[in-house]
């Protein structure tokens, strides 16, 4: 998931993502500051967590390590997640990369593929000093696409990002 900085009923939201050459790969949103939220966290569980299940799960029992961000433990959410069977777990605060690994095993060199993505962008703009401008929303989901081709793994997660772009 890619949280584009934006009103989540915006022109961005409404009119751009949704016809992204991206937009079948990639869960794609607006926040206003580009943070998950109620809403987006709301979405992913009923857009994209629920189908995954009910190709993947066949049945087992679903559990679901999340941080202790606020919005990863609301109501709704765990409300939604008992609905659909999973157990929410929520790894101690300070954790997450001991109890995690596949924040050290994957997102970490998911996000270190994007970070040479970027530095790729940055340095095809050589030293004709100025303003170097922010990548496009279509540059970053690019980056993501060809990154998670290199950070396959076997898992029953969809991973959360957020990316702040123009």
């Amino acid at each position: 998931m890619i949280i584009f900085k934006g009103e989540p009923r915006g022109t961005i939201a409404t009119r751009e993502l949704p016809v992204s050459q991206f937009a079948n790969q990639l869960a794609l949103c607006c926040q206003p500051a580009a943070w998950q939220d109620n809403e987006n966290m709301n979405m992913w569980i009923d857009e994209y967590l629920v189908p995954h299940i009910q190709q993947r799960a066949d049945g087992a029992p679903v559990v679901l390590f999340l941080d202790h961000f606020r919005c990863h433990y609301s109501d709704i959410a765990k409300a939604k997640l008992n609905n659909i069977g999973v157990q929410l777990k929520l790894i101690p605060k300070g954790c997450t990369s001991v109890v995690q690994p596949i924040d050290v095993g994957v997102n970490k060199p998911f996000k270190d593929r994007i970070k040479s993505y970027w530095w790729e962008w940055m340095i095809g703009f050589g030293e004709n000093g100025g303003n170097i401008p922010i990548p496009s929303r279509e540059d970053v989901q690019h980056w993501v696409v060809e990154s998670r081709k290199f950070c396959q793994v076997e898992s029953s997660s969809t991973p959360l990002y957020s990316i702040i772009a123009r």
